[in-house]
Order: structure tokens, then C-alpha cells, then sequence
């Protein structure tokens, strides 16, 4: 289970609205000695997102702003990462194949340089168009997460 802090901003009947934020590295990684987590958290703008959670009669009691854990399975972030971004490899590597076989031909006549180019041009461009495509259309789904438990509450108030 991966786990994430965040604080609770709005109760409704069978749903809790949490804000949770980017988080930096634990202090092996702020200096640059662990896995590198503090390092990429620096490069990544601090976000505060507000993600729905569905509670249930065994998710426990939480007034809004209270500190809660949130939970998400690694299955589900698996398949996100997958989709984010094993597709749009896959995509670019078709792309230069096809692209390869059909310049490739003597149809063209083309140096090895300018291929190898355009068929990396080509894989560059299919990749991020097919990135593009599909974190526009799961964006929206992102901030309502069906696979999202609350944990536990943890003590004490954020401020």
C-alpha cells in the first residue's frame, strides 16, 4: 500500500475531501545519498491536490482539519504507470519501426544520419502526442480515485 498524509477539508455523507501535497525526500535523500527522492521532489512544483475519498462503515471518524492517512494499492498505481507511460513507449517504438521500413526501402535516398533522425524524430513526436492524449483524458479521474482508502486518522490538527 502506498501511503500519503494529507489533511481532511470537507466531510460530506459517504465522502471526505483530503488535501495532500507534494512531499520531499527523507533526509538520505535531501542529501543526496539515498534513492534520490529529495532530489526529484525539488524538481517537481509544490501541488496541493484535493482528492475525494468514499468512506465506508470501517473507515474511522475524522472532523476536517484533521491530519488522515490515505492508502492506494500498488496494483492500481502499477497499471496508472503502465498507461502513462508504457503506452506511449510502445507507440514510439512502433512508429520508428514503421518509419525505419519505410524509409528504409529504396524508395528514398537518405544518408544513414538523416534516417536514424527522422525515425527518432518521428518515435520522439508519436510518444509524447500519445502521452499527451492520454494524461489529458485521465486527468479529471485522477482527483476522484476509486481505489483511495482512508487509513486511519492521525493526532492532532493541521494548521
Amino acid at each position: 500500500m502506498i501511503e500519503q498524509q494529507g489533511m481532511v477539508v470537507q466531510l460530506a455523507e459517504d465522502q471526505v475531501r483530503v488535501r495532500v501535497g507534494s512531499t520531499s525526500g527523507c533526509s538520505s535523500c535531501e542529501a543526496g545519498q539515498g534513492c534520490g527522492g529529495g532530489i526529484f521532489a525539488r524538481l517537481v512544483p509544490k501541488k496541493l491536490v484535493v482528492l475525494t475519498v468514499s468512506v465506508s462503515r470501517d473507515s474511522p471518524l475524522v472532523k476536517v482539519g484533521q491530519k488522515v492517512l490515505l492508502g492506494l494499492p500498488e496494483s492500481f498505481f502499477l497499471r496508472w504507470v503502465a498507461l502513462l507511460f508504457g503506452v506511449p513507449l510502445l507507440s514510439g517504438l512502433l512508429a520508428a519501426g514503421a518509419t525505419q521500413a519505410l524509409i528504409s526501402g529504396q524508395l528514398f535516398n537518405f544518408s544513414a544520419l538523416q534516417i536514424d533522425a527522422l525515425v527518432l524524430l518521428v518515435m520522439v513526436a508519436v510518444a509524447a502526442a500519445v502521452f499527451r492524449i492520454i494524461s489529458r483524458g485521465n486527468s479529471a479521474r485522477v482527483a476522484e480515485l476509486d481505489q483511495l482508502v482512508l487509513l486511519k486518522a492521525l493526532s492532532g490538527n493541521c494548521k
